[in-house]
């Protein structure tokens, strides 16, 4: 056959049911011409069959392209949310946490007991009072930033 049949040939077998295959017994009462053009009209349908196969999975992959690509935009706005919500809940923590540290800071320095020799312990206490000045500065400086 020609390449024109065979196109024409694809678009009527798509229309009609597949053309089953010849048993044994009924090929010995069919001539060996009438045989082969049903034998090629099976490979027709076949082929048809098998290209219609493949536009169908062609189809599949491109529904399943575009549904994996909505699961990893879900799968990223997820992961925003979360990490968003895990960093304000750090935040608060680490907020509570400080303003707890700056007031343990503070009422150890008001309430430092004092040295009862005053020479021996004069240089710690001066270096006591200085750094914790320093932290509770620091920690003033820290939460104007948390604050903003």
């Amino acid at each position: 056959r020609s390449n024109k049949n065979t196109s024409t040939n694809q678009k009527t077998h798509r229309k009609q049911a597949p053309v089953p295959l010849l048993s044994s017994s009924s090929s010995n009462n069919i001539s060996p011409s009438e045989r082969l053009a049903n034998i090629e009209d099976v490979l027709d349908n076949l082929s048809i069959c098998v290209i219609t196969l493949g536009e169908d999975v062609a189809s599949i992959i491109l529904q399943l392209k575009s549904l994996s690509k909505m699961i990893k935009i879900i799968q990223n706005m997820l992961y925003k949310m979360v990490l968003f919500e895990v960093m304000s809940t750090l935040r608060l923590s680490l907020k509570e946490a400080r303003t707890q540290l700056t007031k343990d800071v503070r009422y150890r320095k008001v309430m430092k007991p004092k040295a009862t020799d005053a020479d021996s312990n004069e240089n710690v206490l001066n270096d006591t009072t200085n750094s914790d000045d320093r932290a509770i500065q620091l920690l003033d400086e820290q939460q104007c930033l948390y604050d903003e």
